[in-house]
């Protein structure tokens, strides 16, 4: 019978213990890997003019030291689903916990802009293969026509 009983509580240890080691498993598997912010500096939110020049500042960037993996900066018309702007082209390597974005873009017709528009800039940022969880932070502007010069 003692024999009976120790053979017992030693399979109830045993079990204890892999139930224990796959709480753990679970619990490891919950932990968060990053935390991801996009920093819009420029542009601001001040009205633009048809013509004028739109430099973009975005730091991504996260706050618990890994690296970033992903990014995208894109403007859009408020009113539209057309994205006049994205970058960027091809993903440059990312071994870094923080990432400056710097670009220049001119807010013409050619570019797709037109003047009594609002536009939305966004940028997202996101784990590979994660993009649905993107964090992400927007910029609105206006853009007014130029009625000084040749471009309307």
């Amino acid at each position: 019978m003692k024999k009976l009983t120790l053979k017992s509580l030693s399979i109830a240890l045993l079990m204890s213990l892999i139930f224990v080691a796959c709480k753990e498993d679970e619990k490891e598997d919950n932990i968060i890997l990053n935390d991801y912010h996009a920093h819009i500096h420029q542009p601001s939110t001040d009205d633009k003019m048809i013509g004028d020049t739109l430099n973009t500042h975005v730091v991504f960037e996260d706050h618990l030291g890994g690296n970033i993996e992903n990014f995208l900066v894109e403007i859009k018309s408020v009113d539209g689903d057309t994205v006049l702007y994205s970058k960027p082209d091809v993903m440059p390597d990312l071994e870094t916990e923080e990432y400056v974005f710097h670009d220049e873009l001119i807010l013409s017709m050619e570019n797709g802009f037109v003047g009594h528009t609002n536009y939305l800039l966004t940028a997202k940022v996101w784990a590979n293969g994660a993009e649905s969880s993107a964090v992400s932070e927007t910029v609105l502007f206006h853009v007014h026509p130029n009625m000084g010069g040749g471009m309307h």
